[in-house]
């Protein structure tokens, strides 16, 4: 009500600054010295081309996720199809239930959204502002990651990941921390045994993973050139991991 509008005049000012720094760095500078400008064009960013692929990369992998309900293609299966447009169907959704299954699908989008309620409850019995104000930024970001996870390719980019994973680990915190201030919780023991053997379990894993790892790093350069030119026939080093083998 009332209250959101502080937050909203924010919104407005802070979209307009990165408008102007946005023109200044990328249109003006490059005016000044000089070098041709090419501004995004309104129909490359929403325009139908990229409307029906997208629509053409859902169908897909709704098809992969009707053939295969229950336990899906695979992780990153949907970018063994080199005949597709893309490596994966730009939707967090519609990827996770063509590769790991519809149940897993709809669970995890039941947790996220048990985790969106819980944080509300939290924001709203939260009496200070200051630490409430900060529950919201968080919420309104884990709420724009579940929105642009319908739409690209967020959870598979590396830059857009580790932001991903920053506001989720911070949102869960700031709950457990809200919540435990206005409701008395009861910590979960583990056994000891459980708690190391997990830890070394998981040293293990990256252990193993840099030891698999290590021989291929001699090669590489030659490896990703061989990708470039004959699998992905794109002439350029995606930073995307499934493009140093194309699955």
């Amino acid at each position: 009500r009332g209250a959101a509008i502080p937050l909203l005049r924010n919104f407005v000012v802070g979209s307009m600054a990165g408008g102007a720094l946005y023109w200044v760095l990328f249109v003006g500078l490059p005016a000044l010295a000089g070098s041709e400008v090419d501004p995004p064009r309104a129909d490359g960013i929403a325009g139908v081309q990229s409307y029906d692929s997208r629509v053409l990369l859902w169908k897909l992998a709704w098809s992969e996720a009707a053939h295969s309900p229950w336990f899906g293609i695979g992780p990153m299966g949907f970018a063994r199809f080199q005949e597709q447009e893309a490596a994966h169907p730009h939707s967090i959704y519609f990827q996770v239930a063509s590769e790991w299954g519809i149940p897993m699908a709809l669970m995890l989008v039941a947790l996220a959204g048990w985790g969106l309620w819980r944080m509300a409850r939290a924001i709203r019995a939260c009496s200070n502002n200051s630490q409430s104000d900060i529950g919201i930024g968080l919420f309104i970001a884990a709420v724009a990651v579940a929105i642009d996870g319908l739409f690209s390719g967020n959870f598979v980019m590396p830059m857009s990941q580790v932001w991903i994973a920053v506001v989720i680990g911070s949102a869960y915190a700031w709950t457990r921390l809200n919540t435990a201030a206005n409701v008395e919780l009861r910590p979960v023991q583990l056994p000891y045994w459980f708690k190391t053997g997990a830890g070394a379990l998981l040293v293990a894993t990256q252990l193993w993973l840099c030891a698999s790892a290590w021989s291929q790093l001699p090669h590489l350069d030659a490896y990703l050139a061989h990708v470039r030119s004959d699998v992905s026939h794109r002439g350029q080093a995606s930073p995307r991991f499934w493009s140093n083998g194309w699955l």
